[in-house]
């Protein structure tokens, strides 16, 4: 009798710890479900601009105004014998544009913008000059086509486009080494999602952009030095995941010399070039000029070049972001940005630059002579490298909940060489191109939903030698809708 009630106890002992277990398992799938359902009860953060319908197509109107104060320090007692040149102005930034269609396979977009004439990276200009009125231009002008149900698996962008390559995704920073972030380049790009997982604990997508980039073009015309079409393309291939965002990107500029004329005399022959002497179109006055440069004019000429009239550059990046889950802090995100770039330039012989001219190899700006080639003329270094580093934090309530509003914190810090970005299009704020190294700090605040304060300050050597001590800070204060 006593061994058939121990079987017993022990049968409904085994069922008991069999009900805990179910027990466990379904509060363990009820949290789930209740995360799941909050997250879709939870506000969005509100799309910026003013939704309207124009025939039935969705209509986004946006546009902001910041107005900004700029301190500077310059100090280079080596180059220039200048120190503590300080300068200080007020400038402004107008941009006003609208996005169509945001829903459906085909979108669209343009918007105007001030400044970025002649500098495409500088969109700020003076407040106030005579109080006549700042020059607008169209900087983004785009088309979409998105043909699948799924529109994130293909796009393909025409026009003036927003930048095609990631370049980060916390938050309000994103890595400038190679592209300021007001550069919007003109082409095509095509993107398309390679795989995406299905788990929802460990989502992770994998994706592919390529597009190809056309700067400016010359027509071939006799006595006018070089002509052709500047241009680039770039393949960018990226893992996009919950904890981890990485991306590997290639890309090839080419004919970058074009618009470089250089006359040339044979008097035994009583020959002499009509040609005008003349620099490449990328060396015009006004835009960046940090890559290394050479004369290829006789001594004290004005016709200038670049190195070599191809980069080939590779670029990867990765960051990795960390969430927390303090709803009183807005669940704020930590995350770290770690960029690189190289440029697969030649060893240079400054005595074979192509059939215009030997170059005179003492004008090679921010060019240090190394050892002899096999020519026997003094080569140039290689200064293709760069590394960038950000770390920052993104908090508060994007959905205006709370008196928290979204705040930015970050601090980035970079080593450039001359060369190892096309320095056209890269930061113009943090070394104003390339050739620099130094720290950029800053912050920003929504103090309504449609006013943000910010705060940058830059401390870097810059180009030529990186001897060359800046200091900025900017103060802007900036409404948008």
């Amino acid at each position: 009798m006593q061994a058939a009630n121990d079987a017993a106890l022990a049968a409904l002992q085994a069922k008991q710890a069999e009900m805990g277990r179910r027990l466990a398992t379904l509060t363990l799938q009820q949290h789930a479900l209740d995360e799941e359902a909050a997250k879709k009860k939870a506000p969005a953060e509100p799309a910026p601009g003013v939704a309207l319908s124009l025939l039935g197509v969705p209509v986004r109107i946006l546009g902001s105004f910041t107005l900004r104060y700029d301190y500077s320090v310059n100090s280079n007692l080596t180059e220039s014998l200048t120190n503590g040149i300080q300068a200080n102005w007020m400038l402004t930034r107008i941009r006003f544009g609208a996005e169509f269609g945001d829903t459906g396979p085909v979108t669209g977009g343009f918007r105007i913008s001030s400044g970025e004439t002649p500098n495409p990276t500088v969109p700020f200009v003076i407040l106030s000059d005579a109080f006549r009125p700042a020059v607008f231009g169209v900087d983004q002008a785009w088309a979409a086509v998105r043909p699948f149900s799924d529109r994130e698996r293909l796009q393909l962008v025409i026009g003036r486009m927003k930048n095609p390559f990631w370049r980060g995704s916390v938050g309000t920073v994103r890595t400038q080494m190679l592209w300021d972030d007001d550069v919007n380049p003109a082409g095509i790009a095509l993107t398309g999602q390679i795989y995406k997982s299905k788990s929802r604990r460990f989502p992770f997508t994998v994706e592919d952009t390529v597009a190809y980039m056309q700067v400016n073009a010359l027509v071939d015309n006799a006595f006018v030095g070089l002509t052709g079409t500047i241009g680039g393309a770039g393949d960018q291939l990226r893992f996009l995941s919950k904890y981890v965002d990485a991306a590997v990107t290639y890309y090839e500029w080419w004919n970058l010399n074009t618009g470089l004329s250089v006359p040339t005399a044979q008097p035994a022959q009583g020959y002499t070039s009509p040609q005008t002497p003349a620099s490449a179109f990328l060396l015009s006055p006004g835009l960046q000029q940090t890559n290394s440069e050479v004369n290829y004019g006789p001594a004290g000429g004005t016709a200038t070049g670049l190195l070599d009239s191809t980069y080939k550059i590779l670029n990867p990046t990765a960051q990795v972001h960390v969430p927390f889950k303090r709803p009183a802090l807005g669940d704020p995100d930590a995350y770290v940005i770690v960029d690189y770039v190289h440029n697969f330039l030649p060893n240079h012989d400054l005595t074979a630059q192509g059939n215009l001219m030997t170059p005179n190899a003492t004008t090679c700006t921010s060019c240090t002579p190394v050892a002899t080639t096999s020519t026997g003329a003094k080569g140039a270094p290689q200064l293709d490298n760069g590394v960038g580093v950000t770390v920052g934090t993104r908090l508060g309530d994007k959905a205006y909940q709370r008196s928290f509003h979204p705040l930015n914190v970050w601090v980035t810090y970079r080593y450039v060489q001359s060369d190892a970005a096309l320095s056209t299009f890269a930061d113009s704020d943090l070394g104003a191109g390339t050739g620099y190294h130094g720290f950029a700090f800053g912050a920003n605040y929504r103090i309504f939903k449609n006013l943000m304060a910010s705060a940058q300050y830059f401390d870097f050597m810059g180009y030529p030698l990186m001897e060359n001590h800046v200091q900025r800070l900017f103060l802007d204060l900036m409404g948008d809708f």
